[in-house]
């Protein structure tokens, strides 16, 4: 009988620990999301939650969040950290992260694209690491980026080319430090 409560108190406090140390998104509230590819995706167009430490969860609404795609969606919000789901292959929206305190990002492995001024003026974030399945990184992405910041671009760096509509260069306006293949 000593056993099995043993047995029963070690389980539950496993579980107790698995559910504390496990991925806890925001709730599904803090989000708008417009439908993409008749309903089986999703795109988030708007941040209504107040929250500093920003979890996007990776189905909202029973879809899957593929797209970040809102003007300035979760700019100048005083957001710090940010971890954004591996379902999410476009962060297409104008400012989408711009003007917070970011000291923490998390980009997915699979994400494709990066919109026009996306991180202009995160200038609290140290270091930002470009998964190498992007391919396209729009104008002024990291405008104001200082010389203390560093750009990680994992993969092929000829593959990375300016937003053609902007006519500009990710690059301009930033004066960070650029490391390629990492």
């Amino acid at each position: 009988m000593k056993s099995k409560k043993l047995v029963l108190g070690i389980a539950m406090l496993l579980a107790i620990a698995f559910i504390a140390c496990g991925q806890q998104y925001d709730n599904e509230n803090d989000f708008r999301v417009s439908p993409l590819d008749g309903g089986k995706s999703a795109e988030i167009t708007e941040y209504v939650g107040n929250k500093q430490t920003v979890n996007i969860p990776p189905r909202i609404a029973g879809m899957t969040v593929t797209k970040i795609g809102g003007s300035e969606v979760f700019s100048a919000r005083g957001i710090i950290r940010i971890t954004i789901p591996n379902t999410v292959t476009s962060i297409g929206g104008f400012e989408a992260f711009a003007y917070n305190p970011l000291i923490s990002i998390t980009l997915p492995a699979g994400l494709k694209e990066i919109g026009n001024c996306v991180f202009a003026g995160c200038t609290s974030l140290t270091s930002i690491t470009i998964p190498a399945g992007v391919t396209s990184i729009g104008g002024w992405a990291f405008d104001e980026w200082t010389s203390s910041q560093t750009i990680f671009i994992k993969g092929k760096a000829s593959q990375v080319e300016a937003d053609a509509a902007w006519g500009t260069d990710w690059r301009d306006g930033c004066d960070a430090r650029i490391v390629y293949g990492q």
